[in-house]
């Protein structure tokens, strides 16, 4: 890619991944606009290199334009000085349809951080062309793609300000990878159930799947010690999906919101958290501070 690209991507949870993008340059140019939203489209169609790229744009742009569900374009960040947005920009009438018209904007230092999304519906409403601005290169937005399990993704969803797109099992492929505990196979054979030894995971997995029914699988997980968040969960939210968050990391109803809420930063807060989702925290927070240090500390840390 020649505008976006993956910083690294780490192993987690057996067969799921996390993944962390550079997206400075994603509002650069149109070019670079056509780059960015088709790569979250990608999620939700599980297809990352479109026919074409253009069509699939212009559609996301269209729907964007008129307040549809469809998000990628909340994915590509503006930078506006806070005069220039401000002097232009009838931020009185703005503010009477205030989370219909430009949600989620943070105010930081002498700027306003935004997306296209939010610009283009605020275009289309008072017959303006801000969208029509780039920047030729953006500090602190970045973009997080996950493989999970789907109830892992719901957790880390809820109660977010992050923008947020997820795949599609009506227009993408099925997946039928699941997740199960690393300590499954130690306790399945320690408790010799049904006299069955299993060799691995995967064959595991097959058997919950083809020769158990649902109610029976989380009957023994219960039976083996797993609380309520592993055991209700089976099938189908067990099941692997992926995911793309995208924020300001100088935003603190974003990501520092989702780490305090999910107890990656115990020093600052500590509340009850399911151990998978907090360490889906703890990885993205590392991966933060790894690649963004100066703005960890400054509006993550403190």
């Amino acid at each position: 890619m020649k505008y976006i690209k993956c910083l690294e991507r780490i192993s987690f949870l057996n067969l799921g991944w996390i993944e962390i993008w550079d997206y400075s340059k994603a509002n650069s140019c149109e070019e670079a606009r056509i780059e960015a939203a088709n790569n979250i489209s990608g999620t939700v169609f599980e297809k990352y290199k479109a026919n074409n790229p253009l069509k699939r744009y212009e559609q996301s742009k269209n729907e964007a334009v008129f307040n549809s569900a469809n998000r990628p374009l909340e994915f590509i960040p503006m930078l506006f000085t806070k005069q220039e947005f401000f002097n232009n920009i009838n931020f009185i009438e703005c503010n009477k349809t205030f989370n219909e018209t430009i949600k989620f904007i943070t105010l930081s230092d002498d700027f306003v951080l935004t997306n296209l999304r939010n610009i283009l519906k605020y275009d289309k409403s008072n017959n303006t062309n801000f969208s029509n601005n780039y920047n030729e290169i953006i500090d602190g937005y970045i973009v997080f793609k996950l493989n999970i399990p789907m109830f892992l993704r719901d957790q880390i969803i809820t109660h977010t300000q992050l923008s947020k797109v997820n795949k599609s099992n009506r227009v993408g492929k099925q997946n039928d990878t699941y997740y199960l505990p690393n300590d499954i196979l130690c306790k399945y054979n320690s408790e010799h159930k049904d006299n069955y030894v299993i060799k691995d995971l995967d064959s595991l997995i097959d058997r919950f799947v083809n020769e158990l029914s649902p109610n029976s699988v989380k009957d023994l997980l219960k039976s083996l010690g797993y609380n309520k968040e592993i055991w209700t969960r089976w099938p189908n939210q067990m099941k692997y999906g992926v995911m793309s968050l995208g924020g300001w990391i100088q935003d603190r109803n974003g990501f520092k919101n989702l780490l305090l809420e999910r107890s990656a930063i115990p020093e600052q807060w500590k509340n009850w958290t399911q151990v998978e989702t907090k360490n889906v925290c703890i990885n993205i927070k590392d991966l933060i501070d790894k690649y963004y240090p100066e703005l960890f500390d400054k509006y993550i840390l403190k």
